[in-house]
Parts: structure tokens; C-alpha cells; sequence
């Protein structure tokens, strides 16, 4: 968090360098779709213990969100299930 004067900042880290690798190793098996939601359970099992509220996030695909503005990967909304679907990393 930064305090600047009057407003409070909240700083988000980068996406958890095992979450680049969790896309990377799904992108190795070759997957057609990668599914945010994909990219959490691989990451869950990964490391059990990953919960996007550790990082500020309320959500997992405000996670994402955030990731892609920074520049970290490429994201679609998929308009039918209102999801996010992981085009890649940079």
C-alpha cells in the first residue's frame, strides 16, 4: 500500500511466479482452451495452500485482470460463460 496525501494506493504484486509456471506447463500439454479456472486448480495443486486474497485480490479473475494490465499475459473474456480464457504469457 503507498499513501499518497489523502489517497491510499493499493500496489498489487506480480502474478506469483509459479502461476507463470503453472500457465507455461499447461501450455506444454498442449491444451486448446486454457480456462482461468484451469490455471487456479493448477495451481492449487501446485501449491495447496495459493489463495488470491493473500495478494489483495477478491477474486481469482481479478487476479488475472490485473496481470494483463501490467502486461504479464494475454486474456479473452469468453462472453458465453462470463470467464476468462488465458491467451498467454509475455
Amino acid at each position: 500500500m503507498v499513501n499518497m496525501g489523502n489517497n491510499v494506493v493499493w500496489e498489487f504484486p506480480k502474478l506469483p511466479s509459479f502461476g507463470i509456471d503453472s500457465i507455461q506447463a499447461l501450455e506444454r500439454e498442449n491444451k486448446e482452451i486454457l480456462w482461468g479456472s484451469m490455471i487456479k486448480q493448477t495451481l492449487k495443486r501446485r501449491k495447496p495452500g495459493f489463495n488470491e486474497s493473500y495478494y489483495g485480490f477478491s477474486s481469482f479473475s481479478d487476479l488475472l485482470e490485473e496481470a494483463a494490465k501490467r502486461g504479464q499475459l494475454d486474456l479473452e473474456l469468453d462472453e458465453k460463460s462470463g470467464g476468462y480464457i488465458v491467451l498467454g504469457t509475455k
